[in-house]
């Protein structure tokens, strides 16, 4: 009995290390290779633990309600809604502490671009970083300093939604009153049908934000939402040439480094 416990003791290698210790006979060659098997069998139990946990946090965690309301020009109807995030964090914070998650956010400005990253760390030791890269919109109506603070926002909402695997709920938008948009760009109501080839290739560069879809809208919500244009603009509505670049230069740049919009 006595050695059955001492074989169950051993197989902990906490235990080993003990054991060996105790015996005094081991040389510093095997001592190294005991506490590097440690650190690896540490780390696979902290990982393991990692998942379980935010396996568990993404089954109960809700779609992040979109409370915070843009409205259109006449102050009376809303155009989009979003999730401030504020609001996320206050949301889901008491499923993260009850699993044992905590996070941190770091960011990093670039020529014409900023990134954050998500650091979320485990209780047991394990962590993960996700980052969320964007451009700074040059020609929105803001200061510089509010370009950069707009766009950082923005990086840091997506890198921790990303990092947690958290969704937001999408507004039931059947009760907001919009004009109607023509589907496609074949039905372009243009004034200069030089606009048309740039409208077709925006069209056919959102393919992956629109999907299948025959109309502009999920397109011009992510635009928004990317701030490449501003509420008052609104595709396939004529845009001049220069601004119609600026939105397929932005798209495109964009796309190519996060292919799913990461929407």
């Amino acid at each position: 009995m006595e050695k059955g416990t001492e074989i169950m003791q051993v197989n902990d290698p906490e235990s080993i290390i003990r054991f060996a210790i105790e015996k005094g006979n081991v040389d510093v060659g095997t001592m190294e290779r005991l506490l590097v098997m440690r650190k690896e069998l540490q780390a696979e139990y902290a990982k393991k633990q990692f998942d379980e946990a935010l396996a568990a946090f993404q089954s109960e965690c809700p779609a992040v309600e979109k409370k915070k309301k843009v409205m259109n020009k006449d102050g009376r109807s809303v155009r989009y809604c979003y999730a401030p995030l504020d609001d996320i964090v206050e949301q889901v914070k008491p499923s993260l502490k009850s699993h044992g998650f905590s996070y941190s956010l770091d960011t990093k400005v670039e020529q014409g671009w900023v990134e954050a990253m998500c650091e979320i760390t485990h209780f047991a030791g394990h962590s993960n970083t996700k980052s969320f890269k964007c451009p700074i919109d040059k020609d929105g109506y803001m200061n510089e300093p509010q370009k950069y603070a707009s766009a950082l926002t923005f990086a840091k909402r997506y890198a921790f939604c990303n990092a947690f695997g958290i969704l937001t709920a999408d507004e039931d938008t059947d009760s907001i009153t919009t004009k109607d948009k023509p589907s496609g760009p074949s039905k372009l109501k243009v004034d200069d049908t030089s606009l048309e080839p740039f409208a077709r290739q925006l069209w056919n560069i959102l393919i992956p934000i629109r999907g299948l879809a025959k109309n502009w809208d999920a397109a011009n919500k992510w635009l928004r939402e990317m701030e490449f244009i501003n509420d008052t603009e609104e595709l396939p509505y004529v845009l001049s040439v220069e601004r119609y670049k600026e939105v397929i230069d932005k798209s495109n740049g964009f796309l190519k480094t996060n292919p799913l919009g990461v929407k």
